[in-house]
């Protein structure tokens, strides 16, 4: 018998994307900074400061109101 499928936690959801940004290149990585340094997708409780961070940005605004159509793409 199977057990039932769980959800990645946020927590794992960084940790995947903290190995992807490692994994980047030098290139890949200082638009990945210039594009956190922007800011333009915060949110007020859903702040993007890393990479990691970034990561879990869906999963934060998809029951808030200006997002909520987005929640079926997560």
């Amino acid at each position: 018998a199977s057990s039932n499928a769980l959800a990645w936690s946020g927590e794992v959801h960084q940790l995947v994307a903290n190995l992807a940004y490692e994994r980047l290149t030098p290139a890949a990585r200082s638009e990945v900074d210039r594009l956190i340094a922007t800011q333009s997708a915060n949110v007020q409780g859903c702040e993007i400061e890393s990479f990691a961070s970034a990561s879990t940005w869906p999963d934060c605004v998809r029951r808030r109101s200006g997002y909520t159509q987005t929640a079926p793409y997560h």
